[in-house]
């Protein structure tokens, strides 16, 4: 889950500390900027990472 993500990383560069996540329904409704951009490059990287190796 990508919530998952963002934690980690925030905890490992910073002295924060998270006791629960947002579940991403609660997100879209709460902080609909943020999950617009998140789901953008949610979708973005899947199209990157689904994309076959290229040989030169």
């Amino acid at each position: 889950m990508q919530i998952n993500k963002i934690e980690a990383y925030i905890s490992e560069h910073s002295e924060a500390q998270f006791s629960h996540s947002i579940c991403p329904d609660c997100m879209e409704i709460l902080y609909p900027e943020i999950y617009k951009k998140m789901k953008k490059n949610e979708n973005t990287s899947s199209i990157v990472s689904s994309s076959p190796p290229q040989n030169f």
